[in-house]
């Protein structure tokens, strides 16, 4: 929720829903992008990435450049965060930040997760990509397939129902 002073919105509180207590104040009230996985909850706030656990610790993990077409998809133990045509992935065990590399393209549009695999779409481009099981940044530069319904860019790559949606310009692609 916008928390406000005299002179206008100075940041977000996250609290609970029921009893409304406060939690955590934020310094930004932008929320580009959230995921959760093994009960935390990662997002990017302004040019932060942060983490909350289920005890209400939050904490600033990394700095990630701003954009408003941030995604925060998560694979295990990894949130991966796509800002700005860059995949980052944050590995919870070691608490670092890797970028992708050694990928048929690293331009990125948007991740998703599906069948213990990250899946990423080519940023302005018709291709995508898949993950090794379980790390998202293993990716061998071999394992992509371009979208063939329509002849357009890929807007947005998702899972939903155990299906892989791909979002065009024109058209809706989905692999079973």
């Amino acid at each position: 929720f916008p928390s406000h002073d005299n002179q206008g919105e100075t940041g977000a509180t996250l609290q609970t829903v029921l009893g409304t207590e406060l939690v955590q104040t934020l310094p930004s009230n932008l929320a580009s992008a959230m995921g959760t996985a093994n009960e935390r909850l990662f997002f990017c706030s302004g040019s932060k990435f942060y983490e909350f656990s289920s005890s209400g610790v939050l904490t600033e993990r990394a700095d990630i450049p701003f954009d408003a077409n941030t995604t925060i998809s998560t694979n295990n133990e990894y949130a991966v965060i796509v800002s700005r045509g860059v995949l980052y992935s944050w590995d919870s065990n070691l608490n670092i930040l890797q970028t992708l590399e050694n990928a048929a393209f690293t331009e990125i549009g948007s991740s998703t997760f599906l069948g213990q695999r990250t899946f990423t779409s080519e940023l302005n481009g018709r291709r995508f990509q898949w993950s090794e099981l379980i790390d998202p940044t293993d990716v061998d530069g071999l394992s992509f397939a371009t979208a063939e319904s329509k002849d357009d860019n890929i807007v947005r790559i998702s899972a939903m129902n155990g299906l892989l949606w791909i979002f065009g310009t024109n058209s809706i692609f989905i692999i079973s």
